[in-house]
């Protein structure tokens, strides 16, 4: 899996950098590029991620905000937004059924689908670091 950094300060990436070692057990097999991008306009988010699967890539943006919390907190989004990637079939799945459905359906589909990812999202990053297995 090759990495790329643009525009990304120093200062982030010397951070971020050891999350991405640690946690790269995490990203499915089908992952062969991870782009990583700072975006000014995040100001009060830390990162968000947007998995590529037709293109084998996963783009992950961190924003300012990551750089006002503590190094426990970036830890946990970090393992968050990784852990998005897992979910990527199930996000095409998504996609298509939101077109199928009636117009009037489809803000309910995508409350109750967009909780219930993040839930498992979580869950999922939690387990990674085995937080709440006792």
């Amino acid at each position: 899996m090759r990495t790329t950094w643009n525009g990304v300060p120093k200062e982030v990436k010397d951070a971020a950098a050891p999350w991405l070692q640690k946690y790269a057990h995490v990203f499915p097999a089908w992952v062969r590029l991870v782009e990583i991008t700072f975006d000014d306009e995040m100001a009060e988010a830390f990162a968000e991620v947007q998995s590529e699967p037709s293109y084998h890539r996963v783009k992950l943006f961190f924003g300012g905000g990551g750089l006002n919390c503590d190094e426990e907190k970036r830890d946990w989004l970090v393992r968050h937004e990784l852990s998005h990637t897992q979910y990527a079939p199930l996000e095409r799945v998504f996609e298509s059924m939101m077109l199928a459905l009636p117009k009037r359906m489809r803000p309910v589909f995508e409350k109750l689908y967009e909780e219930a990812l993040e839930e498992s999202v979580s869950g999922l990053a939690y387990a990674l670091v085995k937080e709440g297995a006792e």
